[in-house]
């Protein structure tokens, strides 16, 4: 209905809240369609979480900052949010103070020691790709784009830092994502100049604080048993059975078939592992070729002798031996 209107849906915006882009006349007309709706020009604090804010600031829950300016006068956030002083609904517990979290954010150090965070960009999606993980010439085109923006903002960050080229807090571009984000090595000590800088940028729809990645199965499960929990979760399932009240009526998948869809599944871990398919990304008895709807050629391993692993479809690679998706 937005799209009818002539308004761009550039990206959703947590929570509640979506970045679009039209015309004075357009958002009128959605705001006369939907009286619930609100709008705003988009200020550049919305860039950046409170959560974030508290880390870069270093100050504790409430003491939030008010911005970094004059707002961007050609987005529009759209909200039928409740309230919406508030854009992260994940806050801290009250007790928490930034200091509590700066630990947990993944952190490296220049070759003199001086430490450095990782900031997540993200912009308004580049180019459309249908299929982000197949090798097509639109995702060619897409992913030169997406590197371009990324020097662009590297270079243009570097010169606001006024830093000399040899200086080894020059910000670094770790990782480019086809879709239209980025990662960004900054010091510790340039991190907030950095973000200020970052959300004056036209391009830059969010930024964010990568943290530290971390195994929270118990929280997960949980979490699908009982539904959000309001407080820190115990570290073992004995201390709080109530919180999984499947596994407690004696349901643990055992004998099931499931699906799963993620990044992908490290085959030699413990719980996938069966040495009898220790070959199974280069067994040709194990590896099957399918063709999608769209034309596309794909491999995936199919055996049901497999102890663990009927079929496994993988698109980016064949394997996950980082932690990210096993």
């Amino acid at each position: 209905m937005l799209t009818s209107m002539g308004i761009s849906i550039l990206q959703p915006v947590p929570t509640d809240h979506w970045l679009v882009r039209g015309t004075p006349a357009g958002i009128r007309t959605v705001q006369e369609k939907f009286p619930s709706v609100t709008s705003s020009l988009v200020p550049k604090q919305v860039k950046t979480s409170e959560r974030t804010e508290q880390l870069l600031h270093g100050a504790s829950l409430g003491s939030k900052k008010k911005g970094h300016g004059k707002p961007h006068c050609s987005r529009v956030l759209l909200s039928d949010a409740p309230n919406t002083s508030s854009l992260d609904r994940s806050a801290l517990d009250a007790g928490d103070s930034a200091s509590d979290w700066l630990p947990d954010l993944k952190q490296y150090k220049t070759r003199d020691g001086r430490p450095q965070f990782v900031l997540d960009v993200s912009g308004p999606a580049l180019t459309t790709v249908h299929n982000a993980f197949t090798d097509s010439p639109e995702r060619q085109m897409a992913k030169a784009e997406v590197e371009d923006w990324a020097q662009e903002l590297r270079g243009g960050l570097a010169a606001s830092l006024s830093l000399e080229a040899g200086d080894t807090c020059q910000p670094m571009v770790q990782s480019v994502n086809v879709l239209g984000t980025l990662s960004l090595v900054v010091c510790a000590e340039h991190a907030q100049d950095a973000t200020s800088w970052l959300a004056e940028q036209d391009t830059v729809v969010s930024i964010g604080l990568k943290h530290r990645a971390k195994l929270l199965n118990l929280h997960a499960s949980a979490t699908i048993q009982n539904g959000p929990q309001s407080s820190v979760l115990p570290d073992d399932f004995a201390s709080k059975p109530q919180l999984f009240p499947i596994w407690q009526a004696g349901i643990t998948g055992e004998g099931q078939l499931v699906g799963f869809s993620d990044s992908g599944i490290d085959m030699r871990s413990c719980y996938f592992w069966d040495p009898t398919y220790a070959d199974y990304q280069d067994n040709p008895d194990n590896i099957k070729n399918t063709t999608d709807k769209d034309g596309v050629k794909f491999e995936h391993f199919f055996n049901t002798g497999h102890r663990k692993v009927t079929s496994y479809h993988w698109f980016r690679d064949k394997s996950d031996g980082t932690g990210h998706g096993g």
